[in-house]
């Protein structure tokens, strides 16, 4: 995970948070094998279906999922670690082009 800063004027500050695939994939794995022994899909016995099934049903969601915790958790940490004082909470930007086609 890399996290960086612009000051784009004396009261505005873009955060930019880059997740590499090795941050989220193995939490994004062990949630869609927890989720594979609960499973109940049509076709198979409960807690049955193979995991491929569950992740052409359930991975996208729970991609989403976990990339908005990790980068929760990371705005907070950063928000802390560097004492800033904000009203609100961060917004996203339009300004910058993210990579993540859901």
């Amino acid at each position: 995970m890399n996290i960086k800063s612009e000051k784009t004027d004396a009261l505005n500050l873009t955060v930019i948070i880059s997740l590499e695939k090795a941050d989220y994939q193995e939490k994004v794995d062990k949630e869609l094998k927890r989720l594979q022994k609960s499973a109940n899909i049509k076709g198979f016995r409960a807690g049955k279906a193979p995991l491929g099934m569950v992740n052409k049903l359930y991975g996208k969601s729970l991609l989403a999922e976990e990339l908005q915790r990790i980068s929760s958790e990371a705005m907070n940490a950063y928000i802390q670690d560097e004492k800033l004082d904000i009203l609100g909470y961060p917004i996203s930007s339009n300004r910058i082009e993210s990579q993540l086609n859901f």
